[in-house]
């Protein structure tokens, strides 16, 4: 089965913003695996700015996925969080996908082992001295990686959800600011909550960065 492999990278659209401030962050965050055959999936998550105006920064943190939370959906979801009506603070997370039961995943998976499987009927078909098998295994390699990636790129300008995700955010005012993204399939083989928390302090409109502290909270139950 296609898994998410280290180092693989996608993106996705996310607008965070606090009505208390003239901050309006518009960017994209990169969902970069760093675990992929471990029971929760780990990710880290980068923001990066895709206005002109000036964005936040904020550094790359983690965030966990129980195991087969990556799937396909077609929901799109804003979430809006107010902290004793003092600051708002919208999340649009858009789609990722389930490589291994996902009809459309399947059928990209497919269509990509069949232009691999040619371009190594070619590429042994050049020779089979050391040197070409070295290059071949080179290159076989690389074609994996690009199937997994390109899996995901396929159905990506869809939606994206997310189990739950709690970020503690202080904008400029100082006000705290949860903002969760939670979103549970009726296909999950499980309920409960489980989230990171992250605490973030504004210096000005223009830089950014946090303190993390990390805690679980709830559990996933089921299997």
């Amino acid at each position: 089965a296609v898994r998410p492999r280290p180092g693989m990278t996608w993106t996705v659209d996310i607008k965070l913003f606090a009505t208390e401030s003239t901050t309006d962050a518009a960017g994209r965050i990169r969902f970069i695996s760093t675990h992929s055959e471990t029971t929760r999936k780990q990710f880290s998550v980068e923001f990066v700015a895709v206005s002109g105006k000036p964005v936040p920064f904020i550094r790359p943190l983690s965030l966990v996925f129980p195991k087969s939370a990556i799937w396909c959906s077609r929901v799109t979801r804003n979430f809006k969080v107010t902290n004793e009506g003092r600051a708002d603070c919208w999340l649009t997370i858009r789609k990722v996908v389930d490589s291994e039961t996902s009809p459309e995943c399947i059928n990209e998976k497919r269509n990509k082992q069949v232009e691999t499987n040619q371009e190594i009927i070619n590429h042994e078909h050049e020779g089979s001295t050391d040197d070409n098998a070295s290059r071949q295994t080179s290159q076989n390699s690389n074609v994996n990686v690009n199937i997994v990636e390109s899996i995901v790129e396929a159905v990506f300008d869809d939606v994206f959800s997310i189990f739950l995700v709690q970020r503690c955010v202080h904008v400029p005012a100082y006000a705290r600011v949860l903002v969760p993204v939670s979103f549970i399939p009726s296909s999950m083989p499980f309920v409960g909550e489980y989230c990171e928390k992250y605490e973030a302090i504004f210096e000005d409109d223009s830089s950014f960065y946090y303190k993390e502290d990390v805690s679980v909270v709830g559990s996933v139950e089921g299997g």
